[in-house]
This record gives structure tokens, sequence and C-alpha cells, in this order.
């Protein structure tokens, strides 16, 4: 009779059970250790470009009921300004919340959230395609925002030139009244949208400087 062998066939089976159920447990404790980690801080405040004016904007609206949209037409509004894909896993994820942004104050006349909808090759140059393809993209998914494609990346290359040129998506500015830059978030975390949502409440508490013209 063959002495007992730990690695024979019989038993390692039985070991490879073990291992895939240890390796389960630790997989399960891990994610609910990463569950737990406090969101990333938000330096949204703190980016460069906070303080600075945005030197252009101008946007085509392609939602129903949205008009084309210039810097000059933002005087006087808080505005929430998402660049995003539907080609883009992030923007995707932040896509519900920024809808959920848009129910709580998209009904003030003193708030304006402008999502705009870019190609994946960044120069945007068939709009018309864009515009359908963002179109039944919101469709298909239930959500409503105030969409608007950037012919040309006109606006974005305005951004850059505010931020910096390390551009990506999603990316999203925060103006005040007077459309100087107070946040900016790059890329998707989840304690974003509650900041954005606080950040907009502190600017439309805000009092505004007598108009002296």
């Amino acid at each position: 009779m063959l002495p007992s062998n730990d690695d024979s066939p019989q038993t390692r089976p039985s070991h490879r059970l073990w291992i895939g159920i240890l390796l389960i447990f630790a997989i399960y404790v891990a994610s609910r250790y990463v569950s737990i980690l406090p969101p990333p801080p938000d330096k949204s405040a703190q980016h460069p470009a906070v303080g600075l004016s945005l030197p252009i904007l101008r946007l085509q609206g392609i939602s129903p009921g949205e008009s084309d949209v210039r810097l000059s037409d933002l005087r006087g509004d808080v505005v929430l300004l998402n660049f995003w894909g539907t080609w883009c896993g992030p923007c995707r994820q932040e896509l519900p919340h920024l809808a959920d942004i848009y129910a709580r104050f998209g009904n003030r006349d003193d708030f304006r959230l402008l999502a705009v909808s870019c190609g994946y090759s960044g120069d945007d140059r068939n709009v018309a395609e864009l515009a359908r393809n963002t179109r039944e993209f919101l469709r298909a998914r239930g959500v409503q925002l105030p969409t608007y494609t950037d012919r040309g990346a006109e606006t974005r290359r305005g951004v850059m030139t505010a931020t910096g040129p390390n551009f990506g998506y999603p990316t999203t500015l925060l103006l005040d009244q007077q459309s100087v830059i107070q946040g900016v978030w790059v890329g998707y975390s989840p304690g974003y949208p509650a900041r954005m949502s606080q950040r907009i409440d502190q600017l439309l508490a805000r009092r505004l400087p007598a108009d002296s013209s």
C-alpha cells in the first residue's frame, strides 16, 4: 500500500476548493473595506483655474427646446458646464447624478446646466450625427438634460485656455454669476455630485453686487 501523500491527485481538488473559498472571502472583505472608505478629498475649489473668467462659450442646442448659447447669455446665472461623451464610461456613471442636479435646480431662473456632448475624436465635425446619437442615447436611458454640442471644439479650447491643456472626460466647471470659474472637477468620483450641489447652493445664495451700469 502506498504511503499517504497530501499532494496526490485525490487531495488536490480539495485544496483548490479551499483556496477558492478563501479567495472569495478575501475579495468580499476587500470590497466591504473599499465601500466604507471616505471619497477622495474634493479639490475643485483649489484648481488653478478658479478665479479666472471663461474666455469664450459658444454652444449649439440639440435637446428639444434648447437654443444656441453664448457666454453673454449666461450673465447673472450660476452655470454648471459639463463636457461628456456617450462613449465615455465615467461620463455614463456621472450622467444620472447630473440629471438629479438638474431636477433639483433646473426650475430656477438663475441657474443653467449645460451638458455638452462631445465626439470621441474631439473635433465633432459631424454635428448632425453626434446630435442624433446623443438624443437616442439619452432617450434610451430616460435621461432629460439640456444638451448641447461644441462645434469645432471652440468652447473646449476656451476652457483649456483657463484650465490648462490636460483636458479629459468628463470635465465639469462651475461658473458664478459673472462667469468666473468657481470649481473644476476632472473625471468622476461618487462624491463629486454632492459637492457640486453644495457649491451651487452656496453661489445661488450669494448676494450679487449692485449693477453699476
